[in-house]
């Protein structure tokens, strides 16, 4: 059976999704085909170890080289949900490596700028370490089912008023990125000390700088003193800290690990079976769909009982309660229901063995009210 499309983000014109060891970038509107045009041509080009390569392109897809666990914007949405914090110095690691990444991006291709980031584009391979996808692209995903962004979008000035973006755009939105982060950092007390003694510590100082010379909404000024930068924030942290970002990427694949790994192998059910959301993934309505609905809470209620799996009358019964049906027709409503639930939602979960039905024993499941 071919792995289940698992959607890990969306945005205005394009999708991203994970099957098996391939991720997807897929245009969901005609607006989006130049995207995944771009996002093709991007990462054929960058060399890389954090940017995947593109396997196939197509007009309204492409398929990159990664088997993904999931992206940086669930990852802190798990965070958030648990109280789980990061070390800081991890995220610094994780600023060199983006650094690093766009670096390369900008020796493959030096007029790229989208002005634009947000935490989808950062996606955690199945160890747990960090990948980017589409930097620079004006891949803008990470939007809810009401159409607004999330919060792990960062956008720069010029690009919120409609202006052509430049490369010192792509700087601001790193930047602003940064700070949606800083919620889930835990500071060691050097540091604490340090930014609690005023303006007047070195980490003081280049906050100051930072707020007039890089979080100006004058493009010019960023594009003029973004070296100057980098050098005054390098040198305020130098004397509080060390990282690298091999061990941002250590420290950021134990807790995605610890955080995403166990939610790949879990189903939540409504209570009444209206919905059903296979771990990261989407929820999926059944609300409309009867039988599916009876049939799903009975594999469920069978789980929770400790039962051996449900029969072919067994799954007549409930997806059909009360309905007298000839055997052969039963047989084939209820393929064709088992082949809708595992197109839905359930994929390999969905077992076959010795003439009965059942949710797979190393799947975590529950019921969860919306």
């Amino acid at each position: 059976m071919s792995a289940t499309r698992r959607l890990l983000a969306r945005g205005p014109h394009c999708d991203l999704a994970a099957r098996g060891d391939r991720l997807i970038v897929e245009a969901t509107t005609p607006a989006g085909r130049p995207i995944v045009e771009q996002v093709a041509s991007l990462h054929g080009a960058v060399d890389h170890a954090h940017v995947p390569a593109p396997v196939t392109v197509e007009r309204d897809r492409v398929e990159l080289e990664l088997a993904a666990l999931g992206t940086l914007s669930q990852l802190l949405e798990r965070a958030r949900e648990q109280g789980e914090t990061l070390d800081y110095g991890s995220a610094l690691g994780l600023g060199s490596l983006f650094a690093s990444v766009w670096s390369a991006i900008r020796r493959a291709e030096p007029t790229r700028a989208a002005g634009t980031l947000c935490g989808a584009q950062i996606v955690l391979d199945v160890r747990g370490a960090p990948h980017f996808i589409g930097i620079g692209t004006g891949l803008v995903l990470d939007r809810g089912p009401s159409g607004a962004l999330s919060p792990f979008v960062a956008l720069a000035p010029e690009i919120a008023r409609g202006d052509a973006p430049a490369l010192s755009s792509d700087v601001y939105a790193a930047a602003a990125f940064a700070m949606q982060v800083v919620p889930f950092l835990r500071f060691p007390a050097a540091l604490s000390e340090s930014l609690s003694s005023g303006a007047e510590s070195p980490l003081g100082r280049a906050a100051r700088y930072f707020e007039s010379h890089v979080a100006t909404h004058v493009v010019a000024e960023r594009e003029a003193d973004l070296s100057l930068v980098l050098e005054r924030f390098a040198s305020a942290w130098a004397p509080q800290l060390r990282w690298s970002p091999d061990d941002a990427s250590a420290q950021l694949a134990q807790v995605a690990m610890r955080l995403l790994a166990p939610t790949l192998a879990t189903l939540e059910v409504a209570p009444d079976a209206s919905w059903a959301q296979r771990g990261l993934d989407a929820p999926v309505d059944l609300s409309t769909r009867a039988a599916l609905r009876g049939i799903l809470d009975a594999l469920v209620d069978d789980r929770h009982a400790g039962g051996a799996g449900l029969d072919f009358d067994a799954m007549a019964s409930a997806g059909w309660p009360g309905e007298k049906i000839l055997d052969r027709a039963a047989r084939a409503r209820v393929h064709t229901a088992v082949s809708t639930l595992r197109k839905l939602v359930l994929g390999e979960w969905l077992e076959h063995e010795d003439g009965r039905y059942r949710i797979a024993p190393a799947v975590s499941v529950s019921r969860r009210e919306a």
